[in-house]
């Protein structure tokens, strides 16, 4: 996901790594502009201003919000964009600006989902091979265990998740993986 932060005037006061790739690129028609965000599309524009125009002049309830779809130029994907007012006097920040691409691969990482879900490292390892669509018998192979040693993981998986269908347990790890661990990179401009 890419994040952005609105102060009161609108400009962008901060941004990950991901919404900074996001803008350079153009991702999804969006880029930033006399330090503003914008739309390359007039409908887009007009979407965007919609959401962010309330969030940074304080009208919305606070952690309240709304999303709208910014359709890229033809051949690019379109991304979800998810604008939230914060609480600007304390922090400087009037809103956060969410930039989702739903067809974007996010590869788990193992001690994320560890962290997350409160697995092993081991398990993690077996429930992350699982979320990218690898067998039990690919996973004993690729990590040169027994395939009952594996199943075993699986199910210690899914005890320790409250699942009880693999499928439950990968729906859980690719939740998971959307939220970030703070990296040093990832929370400045």
């Amino acid at each position: 996901m890419g994040l952005v932060s609105l102060n009161g005037s609108g400009a962008i006061v901060g941004s990950n790594a991901r919404g900074r790739e996001i803008l350079r690129e153009e991702e999804g028609g969006l880029f930033e502009r006399g330090g503003k965000l914008r739309a390359q599309r007039p409908a887009d524009a007009e979407a965007l201003e919609r959401l962010v125009a309330p969030a940074v002049g304080g009208e919305m309830e606070s952690g309240t919000g709304g999303f709208a779809t910014v359709r890229a130029w033809p051949n690019r994907r379109p991304l979800t964009v998810y604008v939230n007012q914060a609480n600007a006097s304390s922090t400087g920040v009037a809103a956060i600006v969410v930039m989702v691409d739903p067809w974007r691969r996010i590869r788990p990482r193992p001690e994320q989902v560890a962290k997350s879900l409160g697995l092993t490292p081991a398990e993690s390892r077996v429930a992350v091979s699982l979320a990218e669509g690898l067998t039990i018998r690919e996973i004993a192979e690729s990590t040169n265990r027994r395939v009952v040693s594996v199943r075993s993981l699986v199910q210690q998986a899914l005890s320790r998740t409250w699942t009880s269908r693999q499928a439950d347990l990968v729906r859980l790890v690719l939740s998971s993986s959307h939220l970030a661990i703070a990296q040093s990179d990832d929370v400045r401009r």
